[in-house]
């Protein structure tokens, strides 16, 4: 099954959630989080 791609109606908050689930996987929790709040606060 394929993930659900939904978009915020913002891109520069979808381009920071996409960045944030880069830097998860690449294993920098830390730094995924804080962008990922950024992300929310815009959307």
């Amino acid at each position: 099954m394929k993930p659900l791609q939904t978009s915020s109606g913002d891109p520069n908050a979808d381009r920071r959630a996409d960045y944030a689930e880069m830097l998860f996987v690449s294993g920098d929790h830390t730094a995924a989080a804080e962008l990922l709040l950024g992300a929310l606060e815009l959307a």
